[in-house]
């Protein structure tokens, strides 16, 4: 199928997917570099608002009127589950990636209706639950107060629900299209 949609598509899925590698390699070099580097390199920055719940949001300022905390008001607990949640983000939306491409590239060969495309669909109503999950809350303690941030992620639920009703979808497909070639 020479579709010209499902190549544009394939092409930016893949553009975006090593995007995402690329700056998940860059976000662990720059935590890398400040542990065990230069401690000092993030010292005149400021994280605004970082444990708000939702999708792996992180805004920094740097300069006079920057509003925030600074990485030593945070301590390095709270850092360490800043970036572990934050990577658990970026690697859910490679592997989310992934499967988009393997889909894709099934409907370029033509296979659409194949049991592949309906587990691809399945891992991603998974992936966005997961990803649900890790958006509905997040805490923050700064100065020994803690504080518990909740929110409902609709985009990552609706994703997933849409994900797993399309490989319902797919398997009624791929019934009629066992069904058609039966016939033939």
């Amino acid at each position: 199928m020479h579709n010209p949609v499902i190549r544009v598509a394939i092409t930016v899925s893949r553009i975006t997917l090593i995007l995402t590698a690329i700056t998940f390699t860059l976000f662990i070099g720059v935590v890398i570099y400040w542990q065990f580097v230069d401690i000092e390199v993030l010292e005149n920055w400021k994280l605004v608002n970082p444990f708000q719940a939702g999708s792996g949001n992180l805004k920094m300022q740097r300069g006079p009127n920057a509003e925030g905390i600074t990485f030593n008001q945070i301590g390095s607990t709270m850092v360490l589950w800043l970036v572990i949640r934050t990577s658990i983000f970026f690697v859910l939306v490679w592997l989310a990636l992934k499967e988009v491409i393997k889909i894709l590239i099934a409907i370029r060969q033509e296979r659409t209706f194949f049991s592949e495309n309906i587990s691809h669909f399945q891992r991603l109503g998974t992936i966005g639950f997961l990803f649900s999950l890790f958006s509905l809350f997040n805490f923050g303690t700064i100065n020994e107060q803690t504080t518990f941030y909740f929110a409902i992620p609709f985009e990552p639920i609706l994703f997933s629900l849409g994900a797993w009703v399309l490989a319902e979808i797919f398997r009624e497909g791929g019934k009629f299209r066992e069904d058609s070639n039966s016939i033939i």
